[in-house]
């Protein structure tokens, strides 16, 4: 039985797909619309600042003291190599450079203020903490990043 192939291409050889649709997650000055950089998650850790206490009768006591400052975390994938479907030889792509000069342009020692990072309609203000990026396969010319923020409780 003959085998069929979608495409066939040279380890590390990057080839996009286009649904011409927006990211769900937008971040000013930062590409995630499918490109050379790709959102594959998004968390949000909510927490409450609390303490139990039992007393000497055996009851429990809660004393909760507000919320505690809000951690979001964007991770996904950078890859090494501009797409060139006709070849299948991309070029080198600047994506760990442009990771790097986002985050120390964005930090919160930098910048001093909070950016806006939109997931759908909903908008938030935080502050950049973190960039990690790990090299997966150097083979196949691509980088898991993560950057890491911190949001201050809404109050109204």
């Amino acid at each position: 039985m003959a085998s069929t192939y979608l495409y066939t291409a040279q380890a590390g050889t990057l080839i996009k797909f286009s649904n011409g649709g927006k990211s769900f997650i937008t971040i000013p000055g930062l590409d995630l619309a499918g490109g050379k950089l790709v959102a594959t998650a998004f968390k949000v850790d909510y927490a409450q600042d609390i303490e139990f206490q039992k007393a000497l009768s055996g009851d429990m006591y809660g004393y909760t003291f507000g919320d505690n400052v809000t951690k979001i975390e964007l991770s996904g994938l950078a890859f090494f190599m501009n797409c060139d479907p006709a070849t299948g030889d991309g070029s080198p792509a600047d994506t760990i450079s442009n990771l790097n000069k986002f985050y120390k342009a964005n930090s919160a020692s930098s910048l001093k203020k909070p950016i806006t990072i939109s997931i759908g309609t909903w908008p938030t203000q935080a502050y950049l903490a973190a960039l990690s990026i790990n090299i997966e396969s150097s083979e196949f010319n691509y980088a898991a990043f993560s950057l890491s923020f911190f949001a201050f409780p809404v109050t109204t």
